[in-house]
């Protein structure tokens, strides 16, 4: 049960962080409700066909990026388990369902090349020869000056802002996430690491109306004497400022490294995207929000549909809609902080606490 024990460590080391109160534009009880159940199910029986024929390794080319991944243990995968058992849709055992999960850790153990939950408050996706790859071919830009540097911390903003009006605050990792800190003390200097910022899905299929140019950029940040952590759902502590840190970058748009002007260009383009966007979703009635939030989860794992057999989750959504009405909006809006125990309990798939 060791590694039940420290994926609940760390929960509590990401929840003591987060206030869902402040989830735009719902939070993720009221959105994963409608559909926790019968997503759980069918990822469920469908990573236990692959998980009888496959080794772990083979399993984790089937799988969404570890962030995502993670992401995915903290809505419905082991919640929606506990909600079928309490409410008499499909008992999966207690022993079932840990063996499932310590599986899946499993898998985990293959897409990273450090502590699959970021206890170390790392997520070092890359190992050490792609590092020294990265930092020896890559052309990086000095970043010394301020205004450089306010560039730089200025588009990270507004990528940011745009991937959370693509995928709401509590689905983040589906439109970027950040990996490492990675060492660069043999290119850089002493005290210097790299932070890579990939924003992997800038133009999905739930949006076809969307506008941006790219689908992909990686910010390649290099910075010196940073006090910085990543927690299991990605998300980033200091205590310090962080753009005066930064000595390099590149960034890279679709293969393509780009220039200071055009990251200026880029900045403006996505703010004005990231403003329409949030407008749009605001306009929406909180069931279209919901049922857009079905789709966002549903794309995580297309790759182990293609691969297996078995129901899909989307068509429940209506029906808990019709079924319920606005019952799970009303009930899970959050007025106060949630401990760090319920957070622990709601996540142990040893129990069926939710």
């Amino acid at each position: 049960m060791n590694k039940i024990n420290q994926f609940l460590d760390a929960i509590e080391d990401h929840f003591q962080h987060l206030d869902q109160r402040t989830n735009w534009p719902l939070n993720g009880a009221q959105i994963d409700s409608y559909f926790d159940a019968a997503e759980a199910l069918e990822i469920y029986y469908r990573f236990i066909q692959i998980n009888e024929k496959l080794s772990p390794k083979e399993i984790a080319e089937l799988m969404p990026p570890i962030d995502m991944l993670r992401l995915s243990l903290t809505h419905n995968l082991i919640v929606g388990l506990k909600v079928a058992s309490k409410y008499n849709i499909e008992d999966i055992s207690f022993e079932k369902r840990i063996h499932y999960i310590k599986s899946i850790f499993e898998v985990m153990e293959h897409m990273t090349n450090g502590d699959i939950f970021c206890l170390d408050h790392k997520n070092l996706i890359l190992n050490a020869q792609n590092i020294s790859e990265k930092i020896n071919q890559v052309n990086f830009n000095t970043a010394i000056e301020k205004d450089v540097q306010k560039q730089i911390a200025n588009t990270i903003v507004t990528l940011n802002h745009y991937c959370y009006s693509l995928f709401y605050d509590v689905f983040m990792s589906a439109g970027f996430f950040i990996h490492g800190p990675y060492p660069t003390d043999s290119k850089f200097g002493k005290n210097s690491v790299l932070l890579i910022r990939d924003y992997h899905n800038l133009k999905p299929n739930i949006w076809p109306n969307e506008k941006s140019p790219y689908q992909k950029i990686s910010m390649l940040l290099i910075y010196k004497n940073l006090d910085y952590k990543i927690d299991f759902e990605n998300s980033q502590i200091t205590e310090t400022s962080i753009p005066d840190k930064l000595i390099a970058y590149s960034i890279i748009a679709d293969g393509k490294e780009i220039s200071l002007e055009k990251i200026k260009e880029l900045e403006q383009l996505f703010d004005q995207l990231s403003i329409d966007q949030t407008k749009f979703i605001e306009s929406l009635s909180d069931f279209d929000k919901i049922r857009k939030g079905s789709e966002i989860c549903y794309t995580f794992f297309d790759k182990l549909r293609s691969q297996t057999t078995g129901s899909d989750f989307l068509p429940r959504v209506e029906m808990n809609i019709k079924e319920f009405g606005d019952q799970f909006i009303r009930t899970h809006n959050l007025n106060k902080k949630k401990s760090a125990e319920h957070w622990k309990k709601l996540f142990d798939p040893r129990n069926n606490y939710f």
